[in-house]
């Protein structure tokens, strides 16, 4: 009898937010509450105690996961604890200048110039980084980031052609990041991170998708599982080739397996190891046999247009002007949008 390992779902969403990468965080909370109670208790006790609850909540926001029961992105985390942290840090440092500038007035002054300038100069270096980025970034980032004008005029061209917000399809969950953003398209395949539609929703329509584009059994799974090869290397590479091949199952399933399956580290890690890998694994296999059953369907799916363009003709190229129910309204030399007939 051969003894198989189980994976206990509920535990892994539920292990403790302390991890290498954050320690410091938490010793500066510690540090900020012996402070707080030294600066505060004894002459305004009730915000000493405001404070202090506020420093509790930003444990609790490292360890959210032990109240609902997954892992929200922790990457964020800090962005926000900052805005509480700055109130809390200006707030003593007024305090302490108030204290010893009552004998030293000099001292009260120069400080709250300091404070103000020092202030100004978080705002100043917001600005600069864009002027920076504006006047000296780098050409080849800049030309690597930089979209063909046939693709930004097939996004100009929809906003003043097709009104209202109709509905568009592509298996490309890059071409849904943008025309989310550029148009007022709505992608057929939404992203994880843009949408409300249930996982098993998410799940049909990225086999819908890939099936009407005629993407071939093997090229799904390796897709899916991030194996393709982009046959270019970095910046010589067309724009998102990369995350275009091989970033699907992110955008699809976006922190779910992660914060499902995994442990704080391995979400914060973005490790696959254990569980996570065999959730993964396991979610790549049953999708690749759902695909496989799946019969080609041009004529059932609910959308409006198909948009074929670069991206698409990196996962499969399709000359849909063969299909009676499709009717081609724009073209360019690199993208084709087409109208569905019903």
């Amino acid at each position: 009898m051969v003894a198989q390992q189980v994976w206990l779902e509920p535990i892994y969403g539920r292990t403790a937010g302390l991890v290498r990468a954050n320690i410091p965080d938490y010793l500066v909370y510690f540090l900020m509450a012996g402070l707080v109670y030294w600066i505060y208790w004894k002459h305004d006790n009730k915000k000493c105690i405001l404070f202090l609850v506020l420093i509790g909540g930003m444990f609790l926001v490292w360890n959210i996961q032990l109240v609902v029961g997954y892992l929200p992105v922790p990457h964020f985390f800090r962005r926000s604890i900052s805005p509480v942290l700055f109130i809390i840090i200006f707030n003593m440092v007024y305090s302490v200048i108030k204290i010893f500038g009552s004998k030293r007035r000099y001292l009260a002054k120069t400080s709250t110039v300091v404070l103000a300038v020092l202030s100004l100069f978080v705002v100043a270096k917001k600005i600069n980084n864009i002027f920076l980025i504006d006047c000296c970034i780098q050409t080849h980032i800049a030309d690597y980031y930089e979209f063909p004008n046939e693709v930004t005029e097939s996004w100009r061209w929809a906003n003043i052609n097709l009104k209202g917000e109709p509905s568009v399809l592509s298996p490309s969950t890059m071409t849904s990041f943008y025309l989310t953003t550029h148009t007022s398209l709505r992608p057929f395949l939404p992203t994880a991170f843009i949408t409300m539609l249930s996982m098993e929703e998410m799940e049909e329509r990225y086999l819908q998708s890939h099936r009407f584009f005629g993407v071939p059994g093997d090229i799904f799974s390796r897709r899916l599982g991030g194996e393709l090869e982009s046959n270019c290397y970095e910046y010589e590479c067309f724009p998102d080739k990369g995350s275009n091949l091989n970033d699907s199952f992110g955008d699809l399933y976006g922190n779910y397996v992660n914060s499902r399956f995994g442990s704080f580290k391995s979400f914060t890690d973005a490790s696959y190891m254990g569980p996570v890998y065999e959730k993964r694994r396991e979610i790549i296999e049953k999708m690749s046999e759902r695909y496989g059953k799946i019969l080609p369907n041009r004529h059932g799916i609910d959308v409006d247009y198909v948009y074929m363009g670069p991206l698409e003709e990196q996962i499969n190229k399709v000359d849909f002007t063969r299909y009676n129910n499709l009717r081609l309204v724009y073209k360019n030399p690199l993208v084709g949008i087409y109208e569905m007939r019903r």
